[in-house]
C-alpha cells in the first residue's frame, strides 16, 4: 500500500507553518530524514535499537539487562524509533516470531508490527525535538507531543487516491498521550507547544496554564497518570 516516502516527509515539516519556521536553520545545516532513513529487517531491527537506544540499561520489568525480547515487547507498536540524525524503520517478512538459539536453547520472539503508512513523519518530527522537553517530559510526554505534530500535519493533506490512500492519513498511535498533549494545547496554543518542543522554550507555555498546573501535568505524563494529567489542567477526562 502507499507509504509516506522520507523526502515527502521532509516536505510536510518545512512547509508547515507552525513547524517549517522553527527547523529551518536545522534543515539549512542539513538535519533532515532524506539519506538518513534506514528500513531494517526484523533482527536488524531490534539489534540496531539495542545498540542505539536500550544500550546496557536496566529493563524495569525484569531488572535485567533488555534482550532482545523484551525490546520487541517495547517496540511492538512502534513501527520506527530514531536515534541522533538517523531514523530506523522495521520492514518485517512474514514471520511471526524469531527463533533465536542461545546457548542450545531456543528462544521464540514475537514479531514488532508492520510500520504505519506515516510513521516516517512521525520519526523525522522526532529529528527536530529539544533535548529540553525531552528530558523533561520522559517519553509519554515527548510521544504525546511529537504524535499531536504528525497528526497536526497529517489532517491538513487530501486522500492521494492510490491503493491504500486513506489509511496513509489517519493515526491511532499513543491516544492516550495524544489526548493529554491537546488537552495542553487547548489550554495554551499550539505555537506555544512548539516553541517548548522544537526550541526548548518551555517557561512560556508553563507560564501560561499556570505553573503549578503544568508542573502536575508533566508529573502525572511522566508515571502515565492520564486522568491526572487531564485533571491537572481542568480537561474533561480522557476518552476511553
Amino acid at each position: 500500500g502507499a507509504q509516506v516516502t522520507p523526502e515527502q516527509a521532509d516536505q510536510l515539516l518545512i512547509q508547515d507553518s507552525v513547524i517549517g519556521p522553527r527547523i529551518k536553520e536545522r534543515v539549512a545545516k542539513g538535519r533532515k530524514a532524506t539519506g538518513h532513513t534506514h528500513e531494517l529487517d526484523t533482527l536488524e531491527y531490534l539489534q540496531t535499537a539495542k545498540d542505539e537506544v536500550y544500550g546496557e540499561a536496566i529493563n524495569p520489568r525484569t531488572q535485567r539487562e533488555y534482550t532482545l525480547a523484551d525490546i520487541s515487547y517495547d517496540m511492538m507498536y512502534a513501527g520506527g524509533f530514531q536515534e541522533g540524525s538517523e531514523i530506523y524503520l522495521h520492514r518485517p517478512g512474514e514471520e511471526r516470531y524469531l527463533d533465536l538459539v542461545q546457548n542450545g536453547q531456543h528462544f521464540p520472539i514475537a514479531v514488532p508490527s508492520t510500520r504505519h503508512p506515516a510513521t516516517i513523519v512521525h520519526e523525522t518530527i522526532h529529528l527536530y525535538g529539544s533535548d529540553a522537553w525531552k528530558n523533561l517530559l520522559a517519553r509519554p510526554g515527548n510521544e504525546g507531543a511529537t504524535e499531536f505534530f504528525t497528526r497536526h500535519l497529517l489532517s491538513k493533506q487530501e486522500n492521494p487516491g492510490v491503493e491504500d490512500g486513506a489509511t496513509v492519513f489517519k493515526r491511532d498511535s499513543y491516544p492516550q498521550e495524544f489526548e493529554a498533549t491537546q488537552c495542553l494545547v487547548k489550554k495554551s496554543s499550539i505555537e506555544l507547544l512548539a516553541d517548548a518542543y522544537f526550541l526548548g522554550k518551555i517557561e512560556p507555555l508553563r507560564q501560561k496554564v499556570g505553573a503549578a498546573n503544568f508542573d502536575a501535568w508533566v508529573a502525572a505524563m511522566k508515571v502515565k497518570n492520564f486522568n491526572a494529567a487531564h485533571a491537572a489542567l481542568g480537561c474533561a477526562p480522557p476518552k476511553g
